[in-house]
């Protein structure tokens, strides 16, 4: 998308945020109209509640959450293959889109079942390596800077 972007409309960053924030904000929008009954309430209070500052500082993430959040219709419909290949494609996004899975499989399950603690666990149990690998190469870089 951003090689697109440099190459056929501007070499400047400017373009390419406007488009992310455009997407982003389309996506989020277009979502909260299908499902709320008082849309413009529920964009005051996305705008009031400083959400929107995402759009601004965790583009890429925010992209990919506000694109997984515009699939509502396929978590409400149950389509778990549909949903996984969108999380998977999100995920070349960025890579947090993956946790998207699981929580989709606790989110479609009944309420406190065995198979959604199980899935839950899962979730907290990547996080947690998630945490450990962000850790170590932080300190290998930060040591590999004094050397």
């Amino acid at each position: 998308f951003g090689i697109f972007v440099k190459t056929y409309i501007s070499g400047n960053y400017t373009p390419y945020l406007f488009l992310i924030a455009l997407i982003s904000g389309f996506a989020v929008a277009n979502t909260y109209r299908k499902y709320t009954p008082y849309f413009t309430s529920a964009m005051v209070l996305f705008i009031l509640s400083g959400a929107y500052i995402w759009m601004i500082n965790g583009i890429r993430q925010f992209l990919a959450a506000a694109l997984a959040f515009s699939a509502a219709d396929l978590l409400i419909k149950k389509k778990t293959i549909k949903f996984i290949i969108l999380v998977l494609a999100l995920s070349s996004i960025h890579t947090s889109a993956i946790l998207l899975i699981p929580i989709y499989f606790c989110v479609t399950g009944k309420s406190f079942s065995k198979k959604t603690w199980i899935m839950l666990g899962i979730a907290v149990f990547a996080t947690i390596l998630t945490v450990k690998f962000a850790v170590r190469s932080m300190e290998r870089s930060y040591y590999d800077r004094e050397r």
